[in-house]
């Protein structure tokens, strides 16, 4: 092996001398360049080519040029290995081109052309400014062609004339004034145009778009409406009297009505402030109100309806308090989320489907939470509905998941922060008992407990809990875990394993697993440590999960307990506190 590898060498080596030795070491450059066209005048844009020159270079000695258009000894475009350059002589004369080939070892060659360009004539560039571009019919308009451009003609020498109400015919004759002012009696979109003429007669045409209103902005349209919550029965009474003119309190003001916004004004100009209307009509409905002055200006603003049925269903809200226990588990169910636009929730009557069998059971008739259990491992379709006064009903179904585990198991209440407890399904594991899902509390007025990438995706946190900063682990104000419950040590998780024993495997720790501690892939998310305001990164949902423990070494470093079904490893590890993982809580003892 060492022979190939030293004959390799010595070939490499022939091989770079044979090509070293085809690049000549020194390089005499002869200049040359072509004119195109080769004739021409103060309009042209000529094209210098020196690709010949240029050619003769190497990778490692190129041949660069530089031009000085009039050879008075300032070079006008500096050394470049461009073989093409562009000029325009804008004034008439004789010009005495210079071009300079050089190498990098200073090698040079020069080379001259004369070339005459008489008088040429191009045709002026058009271009105007609008003042103000957008206003209201009380404005006068100021149009300034000043910004137009001719390369042989002074601005005074040229001539303007207008098109400025956009009917294809010129309202002005030319003038060499380039600014004209206008008024508008009617608000629309105005193209105006406008033809820029010079001394030979040539002449060029640009546009732009005026936007003429009558909109004014010193108007305050306000309007509310008198009925919540709304039905297709209810008298809808309008109220725009808070709508007042800035500046001028006692402003003349009428009132327009367009009941659906579509252009279909129910009510035009009228004083009275106040209008009202039955609408037969379901859903969101916009209405917009027009508040009007002396001079026909005018604001608008749209105020939306949300009108329901005379009566609405109930909206039923099943909560699983444990969604995933054993045979031994008692399930916790209740519908005490449900709402209803019309009645109240006591007035309303819960029915309950717990076997999927499409019939009520009747033993659960009228309850608004059930404790129950399932004979046999499996899922479970549970179905609630939830009925008003008036036989309007709606259901919701959820899945209580029952595996084959033979663990004592429970159920925690967290009641903070939220009308509703949460709620958690707990196991004993030994003689200690740990959360069987994650923590998903959120504390008010503490932002920095939420991770980024669950901000927006509550079903994250409904899955996989939530995503915790080191910080969490020891704070007491607040405290992460509920009262009596708190994040376990490293000592903990591994009385926790050794007391699983055989189910401490990878896959029985995973969600369904015979350990029943029920790990799910949450995921993490990172935090760079110097940069705290870039954004953070998450990855690993779906694939792996880390969970924090309460115990840091003797460097300060924190400890996490691992769990990765794809490398099937399951292990306490060291990492740093930029890191957030979720949390499990273990009761106090």
């Amino acid at each position: 092996m060492k022979l190939l590898r030293y004959i390799f060498f010595i070939v490499v080596l022939v091989v770079c001398s044979c090509d070293k030795t085809k690049e000549p070491s020194d390089i005499q450059p002869v200049a040359s360049f072509k004119i195109i066209p080769a004739t021409g005048n103060t309009t042209t844009v000529y094209r210098f080519n020196a690709d010949s020159v240029t050619g003769q270079g190497t990778r490692n000695n190129p041949v660069m040029v530089r031009w000085d258009w009039e050879s008075d000894g300032n070079w006008d475009w500096m050394y470049s290995t461009g073989g093409e350059i562009t000029h325009r002589f804008f004034k008439p004369g004789s010009y005495r081109i210079l071009m300079e080939a050089s190498t990098l070892t200073g090698k040079h060659d020069t080379i001259s052309y004369r070339i005459i360009v008489p008088r040429g004539y191009s045709a002026p560039r058009a271009a105007f400014s609008m003042s103000p571009d957008s206003a209201n019919i009380t404005n006068e308009f100021t149009f300034d062609a000043s910004l137009s451009k001719d390369d042989e003609d002074s601005l005074d020498q040229l001539e303007f004339r207008w098109d400025i109400d956009g009917d294809l015919n010129w309202d002005t004759e030319f003038s060499k004034n380039p600014v004209i002012k206008s008024r508008y009696k009617n608000d629309r979109r105005y193209p105006v145009r406008l033809e820029v003429r010079d001394p030979q007669k040539m002449t060029s045409v640009t546009s732009n778009t005026l936007i003429v209103t009558r909109l004014n902005d010193r108007i305050v349209p306000v309007v509310t409406h008198q009925c919540w919550p709304c039905t297709l029965d209810d008298t809808i009474r309008y109220d725009a009297s808070g709508s007042y003119y800035k500046d001028s309190p006692g402003a003349k003001l009428l009132y327009s009505w367009d009941l659906l916004d579509d252009n279909l004004w129910e009510v035009l100009l009228k004083q009275s402030p106040y209008f009202q209307k039955v609408l037969h009509l379901q859903g969101k409905k916009a209405m917009r109100l027009r508040v009007t002055d002396e001079q026909g200006l005018y604001m608008d603003i749209i105020d939306s309806v949300e009108l329901f049925p005379f009566n609405s269903a109930p909206v039923t809200v099943l909560t699983v308090g444990n969604r995933i226990g054993n045979t031994g588990s008692t399930f916790y169910l209740h519908v005490r989320a449900t709402t209803d636009r019309d009645d109240s929730y006591m007035d309303l009557r819960a029915r309950w489907d717990v076997n999927n069998d499409g019939i009520w059971d009747p033993e659960y008739d009228g309850m608004n939470e059930i404790n129950i259990h399932f004979p046999a491992p499996g899922k479970y379709p549970v179905t609630a509905m939830m009925t008003d006064p008036k036989n309007k009903f709606s259901t919701d179904t959820d899945t209580v998941w029952v595996v084959a585990g033979n663990h004592e198991t429970g159920l925690l209440e967290d009641k903070r922060g939220t009308f509703l407890p949460r709620y958690y399904g707990t196991v004993k594991i030994g003689n200690r008992w740990w959360m069987q899902s994650n923590l998903r509390y959120a504390p008010t007025g503490k932002s920095d407990w939420i991770a980024d990438s669950y901000v927006n995706n509550p079903a994250y946190s409904d899955r996989y809990g939530r995503l915790y900063p080191h910080a969490a682990t020891t704070s007491s104000d607040p405290q992460a875990c509920p009262k009596g419950w708190h994040v376990p040590t490293l000592a903990e998780w591994r009385q926790m394993m050794t007391d699983l024993g055989q189910d401490a495997t990878v896959e029985r720790l995973m969600e369904g697993g015979l350990s029943e501690f029920h790990a799910v892939l949450a995921g993490q998310e990172y935090f760079h440590a110097e940069f705290p305001n870039e954004t953070s990164k998450f990855s690993g949902l779906g694939k792996l999960t880390n969970i924090w423990t309460s115990t840091d070494n003797l460097t300060g470093q924190a400890f996490a307990w691992y769990i990765d079904p794809i490398r099937k490893e399951n292990k306490e590890v060291i990492v740093g506190k930029n890191y957030w993982f979720p949390i499990r809580c273990i009761k106090d003892e």
